[in-house]
């Protein structure tokens, strides 16, 4: 038996309002996961017994002469143990039968994407990982600013690859080629330094967006906005793209 690569979660969205449909299926694949979407509960049966999935994500088909609006995906919940489900509702459904079902989350009908989009995100990414990588990423700038090469160096893995923009030749470059071209690259920006950076953590790694400045010739203060995303291994940087 094999185990697969680590690949983004993949997760089933259970919802009969193809318009609704729609807009959760885009706004998750365009954050990176896996979504395969279901109409109905047979359909929705039918691809469990086909994929494994990290998550559940499901509308009730409550009827009124039903107890508990849950017995309506009593099947969907039996099918997927143990994998987490996560409820999407307009219906009241009291908080002890939210916990006798073990159910992740349930967010009430209206709802904002942006909440969905969180609760997701709570229950597939670890934040034990998602903040020793970001904290690995704003020493990366720490040490980026103050050149302290040796820092940076112990902060990657010694194979790393860095994807640079096009301003340097060729497609990737090792991390010594990497420190020679930051040294030369600084050299023609006198007071360079990153004077903000924000940290994403993200499916595969961290993204960041940077504001840094720096000094012209002409003495005026100049500054630009940029982005890199790293990935990690091992606890280290890895890999690095659109790199300063």
């Amino acid at each position: 038996m094999s185990i697969a690569p680590a690949s983004p979660p993949h997760l089933l969205v259970v919802e009969d309002d193809p318009e609704l449909l729609g807009l959760i299926h885009t706004m998750l694949a365009d954050e990176g996961y896996g979504v395969t979407p279901a109409a109905s509960l047979p359909e929705s049966l039918r691809a469990l017994q086909e994929h494994l999935f990290q998550f559940v994500l499901t509308d009730l088909f409550y009827q009124p002469e039903q107890r508990n609006p849950l017995q309506s995906i009593q099947p969907l919940i039996e099918q997927a143990m143990p994998t987490p489900i996560g409820v999407m509702t307009a219906w009241p459904i009291p908080e002890e039968k939210i916990a006798e079902a073990d159910i992740a989350f349930l967010l009430r009908k209206p709802f904002d994407l942006d909440d969905l989009l969180g609760k997701v995100d709570a229950q597939l990414h670890p934040t034990i990982r998602s903040i020793r990588q970001s904290t690995l990423v704003e020493e990366f700038f720490l040490a980026l600013n103050t050149h302290d090469w040796p820092r940076l160096t112990r902060l990657c893995t010694p194979d790393i690859t860095v994807a640079p923009p096009i301003a340097v030749s060729g497609t990737r470059i090792g991390l010594p080629s990497y420190l020679r071209y930051l040294e030369r690259r600084l050299s023609l920006l006198p007071g360079f330094t990153i004077e903000e950076a924000q940290v994403f953590p993200r499916l595969d790694g961290v993204a960041a967006r940077y504001l840094a400045g720096w000094q012209r010739r002409d003495g005026i203060k100049h500054r630009a906005a940029g982005s890199m995303r790293f990935r990690f291994r091992s606890g280290r940087i890895a890999q690095i793209e659109g790199a300063f």
